[in-house]
């Protein structure tokens, strides 16, 4: 199953690439969408996946909220 496609950042339209983060006893901890260019973030999620799900929700929130109200 593939990864789903991650949006482009919601502030400056740069690409976004998952971060995976380790503890620090080394293990593979958390997983996190951060945007290459301005650094704007997802949150913290323990798959791949989850990460690219909650950042699209996220940003799709955030480009939504920056959009005129239609009359």
């Amino acid at each position: 199953m593939s990864d789903p496609k991650i949006r482009p950042c919601p502030r400056c339209g740069s690409d976004v690439s998952v971060w995976t983060y380790e503890t620090a006893t080394g293990a593979l901890g958390s997983r996190r969408a951060e945007c290459d260019s301005c650094w704007y973030m997802g949150p913290c999620c323990s798959s791949i996946r989850t990460a690219i799900k909650e950042y699209n929700a996220q940003a799709l929130r955030e480009t939504a909220a920056k959009e005129p109200e239609q009359p």
